[in-house]
């Protein structure tokens, strides 16, 4: 389920389900989610959510699920399961994704009119359960026009872990 949290006119916060088209993720906890500016220029965002956990607590795959948020709020929401080429990261939960991008990805836009994502995501880090015996990762894997790849940099990243956040400044 998808929800949206408003003040209304009296500054009272409301809480409203969203409907949505097409298939929603399934359910999962200890996934990650950030927006993505599209490239079309319509003022239309998207919203990523990767990876997570089952109710049973097993990793799920980092198969990317998109909501499109049209800009004209009287058109419907939508999700959406591009597929991503490239090599994924493994199943994984308690990791971090942020996009960036943004103003420079949107005015560059997607080669020959496709619907692509302006925004770069990164993913980085994570583990594979919620078990004693579960993995973290200190990987860094980059989505881009829904391409995975590894990351690369020149510096030494920080030690593996999970339950961690990432933000853009």
């Amino acid at each position: 389920d998808l929800w949206s949290l408003a003040l209304a006119a009296d500054g009272a916060p409301r809480w409203t389900e969203l409907r949505c088209a097409g298939r929603a993720p399934s359910a999962r906890a200890c996934h990650a989610c950030c927006a993505l500016p599209s490239s079309r220029g319509d003022g239309e965002q998207r919203l990523l959510v990767v990876g997570g956990l089952t109710p049973r607590w097993r990793a799920r795959s980092m198969r990317p699920h998109v909501l499109s948020v049209p800009a004209d709020d009287a058109a419907p929401l939508a999700w959406s399961q591009p597929r991503a080429c490239g090599e994924a990261p493994c199943a994984r939960a308690f990791h971090s994704t942020v996009a960036l991008g943004g103003a420079r990805a949107a005015r560059d836009g997607a080669a020959g009119g496709e619907d692509a994502y302006a925004a770069v995501a990164l993913v980085f880090g994570g583990g594979d359960g919620a078990t004693a015996r579960a993995s973290n990762y200190g990987d860094l894997f980059v989505l881009r026009r829904v391409l995975w790849s590894p990351g690369t940099h020149a510096l030494f990243g920080p030690r593996f872990r999970a339950a961690a956040t990432c933000l853009m400044l």
